[in-house]
């Protein structure tokens, strides 16, 4: 078969039988560069007219691989991303569009690709930006409207969705996710053991203020720009901002008359007390299996100390010496108890009773994913 074969079927329709026509001259000997690109340029046409984007694309790669600039390859190739439709996707056909115009400016269909294009990708860049103030508004609606548990798993679900992309943060700041999530944090003397957490909503929550928090710790931003380790700094980053945030969502909560009781550092202490010891604490309600929230427990007693981590270490989060102590003293006594001890002695308040040791599986578990829908 021939590419003169191939060009016959495709503009009488046949588009299965181009395809054959194009694959079997491919494999033709001693073919020049030119002859495989405008092969595998008409076979992408093909695959495009049959709705088949991701081999069009393929076949434009080989076409431009084989001779670089070839316009009509880079016009399809954008015709079939977009096609593709996610972001990534208009992203690089608007640049395959643009290169085409850049190489011949009187292409009049591809300048109007062009525009469609920026168009969309316009779209969701504004679809992205808004994405922390649309989770953000959702919950605060949903906790306002008095939703019940699952649905509040779903909002905040969706908040760590938004925060999982850590450039988010500084947004998730501004439009007070921090408060919301942190009302939905029990207080110390609420918690029993890991049976009297709503999971997995407070999972969720620790989860998304934990990436909250650490949202300065990427490389590049803050601190990490100047060491590459992502080492976090008091004064950079908006994951200080982020800490900051989260902790004075905390004021105004009713307090009993320890001011740790109710402290931020209370709450996740006493949560990482309760799902560290998840397996005894949940043994009662299983009937001898496992637990169906054994593993949210287990990914959120690791996430809180995380948190408290990244807390205890800014004293500007904080707020003050004597909390970030607090905080610190917790910490060292899931630790060492006896560290706890020594802590103690030299400094202020008691060390308390140490927290029990996570259990440990071969694999960290994670937060199982409750309506964590895409907030494109």
């Amino acid at each position: 078969m021939s590419k003169d074969e191939g060009n016959a079927h495709l503009k009488a329709g046949r588009l299965a039988e181009a395809i054959a026509s194009y694959t079997s001259a491919l494999g033709a000997p001693s073919l020049s560069k030119e002859a495989v690109a405008a092969l595998h340029a008409n076979r992408a046409l093909a695959h495009l007219k049959l709705n088949a984007a991701s081999e069009c694309v393929a076949d434009c790669d080989a076409a431009l691989s084989a001779q670089p600039g070839y316009v009509k390859a880079m016009y399809r190739r954008a015709q079939a991303r977009e096609a593709l439709g996610s972001p990534a996707d208009l992203g690089a056909a608007f640049r395959d569009a643009q290169a085409a115009l850049r190489l011949d400016p009187e292409n009049r269909e591809a300048a109007l690709l062009a525009r469609r294009l920026k168009a969309a990708v316009d779209a969701c860049s504004a679809a992205d930006e808004s994405a922390p103030r649309a989770a953000t508004e959702a919950l605060r609606r949903a906790v306002a409207d008095g939703a019940g548990e699952e649905e509040l798993a779903r909002c905040v679900g969706r908040i760590s969705k938004v925060a999982e992309d850590r450039s988010h943060g500084p947004a998730l700041v501004h439009t007070g996710a921090a408060a919301e999530l942190v009302s939905l944090l029990p207080r110390e003397d609420e918690v029993v053991d890991a049976s009297s957490l709503r999971m997995p909503l407070v999972g969720l929550a620790v989860e998304a203020l934990e990436r909250m928090a650490s949202s300065d710790l990427l490389p590049g931003a803050g601190a990490a720009a100047a060491g590459g380790l992502g080492a976090a700094s008091p004064a950079s980053g908006c994951g200080t901002a982020a800490r900051r945030a989260i902790c004075q969502a905390c004021e105004g909560q009713p307090r009993p008359r320890d001011p740790l009781h109710a402290s931020l550092a209370g709450r996740l202490l006493a949560v990482a007390r309760a799902c560290g010891g998840a397996r005894s604490g949940l043994a009662a309600a299983a009937g001898g299996g496992e637990h169906p929230q054994l593993q949210n427990c287990l990914a959120t007693a690791k996430r809180a100390l995380s948190l408290l981590a990244l807390l205890g270490g800014t004293r500007a989060a904080l707020g003050s010496q004597d909390a970030q102590a607090a905080a610190l003293r917790g910490l060292l006594a899931l630790a060492s108890p006896r560290a706890a001890g020594s802590a103690a002695a030299a400094g202020s308040a008691p060390a308390g009773s140490p927290l029990p040791p996570v259990d440990e599986d071969e694999d960290e578990p994670r937060i199982v994913e409750i309506g964590r829908a895409s907030c494109r």
